[in-house]
């Protein structure tokens, strides 16, 4: 299990976070080379499981465990010495969940939900660097109509913004909902 969206360690876990996301930009970046080395695809993916060993439900976890995620699940399928031993062993079961939540295809929620613009307003007007309060995590998560109104928002905010940081910022947080609103991924 996780600790909720915003524990009193904030400022490791961010750094933790961009850490790891910038370690995972520069694999992505070189996948190709990567995999040319067994020995150096072992240690990276050995290293990459240990980063998300604690995320239960890949569905709900952090956007940068995510991102780890989801260069474990490639490197995992393009790299064929992973699929055995030792590294079968512990990942074997943890590659179809991870398929399931980051992979399946996704068809949009048709809606007939009334756009509320006071849902969440703050969230858009003042966003906190991809610090999501649990209380509004639950409150998406629990009602369709409030993902239809925080998605509507979502859109309106980016397309209104016309400072790039900014645009980033919202980027950032409304990644950090999704993760923990698997269902606003449809959205």
């Amino acid at each position: 299990s996780r600790g909720a969206p915003s524990s009193g360690l904030a400022a490791p876990r961010a750094y933790t976070s961009a850490l790891a996301l910038y370690t995972v930009g520069a694999l992505r970046r070189y996948h190709s080379c990567l995999l040319l080395c067994i020995e150096q695809t072992s240690a990276v993916f050995e290293q990459l499981c240990r980063l998300v060993k604690c995320v239960v439900n890949p569905g709900d976890c952090g956007s940068a465990e995510r991102c780890v995620l989801a260069q474990l699940h490639d490197l995992y399928k393009a790299a064929a010495h992973l699929c055995h031993a030792p590294h079968a062993d512990t990942f074997a079961n943890a590659y179809p969940k991870i398929k399931q939540a980051l992979y399946s295809p996704l068809q949009p929620t048709p809606s007939n939900y009334v756009y509320n613009p006071q849902f969440l307003s703050e969230f858009f007007t003042n966003p906190r660097k991809g610090k999501i309060e649990i209380a509004w995590a639950r409150q998406v998560a629990e009602s369709p109509a409030n993902r239809y109104s925080f998605v509507c928002s979502a859109m309106l905010a980016v397309c209104r913004e016309v400072d790039n940081d900014r645009v980033n910022e919202l980027g950032v947080v409304c990644a950090e909902m999704t993760a923990w609103c698997s269902g606003l991924a449809a959205e």
